[in-house]
């Protein structure tokens, strides 16, 4: 019975630190997602004042179709992916926090409504841990007397109470669920190469996804470059471009790519 009740407050800490790594990896991406889209129509409002498009749109029609078709893709991605399960799971919370909780001060986009599913479910654990705990102590004496086929007998102690005793706890595991498959950074940074004349846009966006998917300086160092290079060129968020070869030079001013950084940056001054 002891190895039962750990067993049950092991897996009731492991279910809600999972719970909590689902809602935060979900919350974090929506905000990566929606964050990239807002950069992208920014740029794209910035280029169109810079080159007069709003007074003379001829010109501009061709790479503002470019764009319309990359931002309709790119919002059928950002559908795609809060269908999936874990986001589904962070659009519940996020919803009953906005429904209950209307006070803008204390919505905390779905997270005190998380917090109090887990507290309530840890209470409910806890209750059942404690009952199995006095099942085992009433049924304990009698089993024992049974046994030796001696009569129960009690000695009760007048005016003392004797507490029950409280379930102990072990230290849990904390649970990571299994993130989604992350994109190809090599076959992103292909695909950005060949379209980088082409399709500069649509080549940034890739680039932007490698960059985000990146864990590994070696693989996010190039995609820096040819972005931030790409976005100075063609002057397409030039602000954010600049910030992402100075981000090269300051992670690594020894490599490579910190040297091109400089000259791209010195070229487009």
């Amino acid at each position: 019975m002891k190895f039962v009740r750990i067993f049950i407050s092991v897996l009731a800490v492991m279910l809600v630190a999972a719970a909590v790594a689902v809602f935060l990896y979900a919350e974090q991406r929506s905000e990566k997602l929606n964050n990239t889209k807002s950069d992208a129509v920014a740029a794209h409002s910035g280029w169109e004042k810079q080159n007069g498009c709003l007074e003379n749109p001829e010109p501009c029609v061709g790479y503002s179709q470019q764009f319309d078709k990359w931002l309709s893709d790119f919002e059928l991605y950002i559908k795609n992916t809060e269908n999936k399960p874990e986001f589904q799971f962070y659009s519940f919370f996020k919803e009953l926090d906005q429904e209950y909780i209307p006070i803008p001060d204390y919505n905390f986009g779905g997270k005190t409504t998380l917090a109090l599913a887990c507290i309530l479910f840890l209470l409910w654990i806890i209750l059942i841990v404690s009952l199995l705990g006095k099942k085992k102590k009433i049924k304990a004496p009698y089993i024992e007397a049974e046994r030796t086929n001696k009569p129960f007998k009690t000695k009760p102690i007048k005016g003392v109470e004797t507490p029950p005793r409280k379930a102990v706890f072990t230290a849990a595991t904390v649970a990571t669920t299994t993130a989604p498959k992350p994109p190809d950074i090599n076959d992103l940074l292909r695909k950005a190469t060949e379209c980088a004349e082409s399709e500069p846009m649509q080549a940034i966006s890739y680039l932007e996804q490698a960059i985000e998917g990146s864990l590994s300086t070696k693989l996010s160092l190039p995609a820096l470059l040819l972005c931030g290079s790409l976005r100075l060129k063609n002057k397409i968020g030039e602000d954010k471009g600049k910030e992402q070869l100075q981000k090269i030079i300051s992670a690594s001013p020894a490599s490579p790519e910190a040297e091109k950084a400089k000259i791209v940056l010195d070229t487009f001054k």
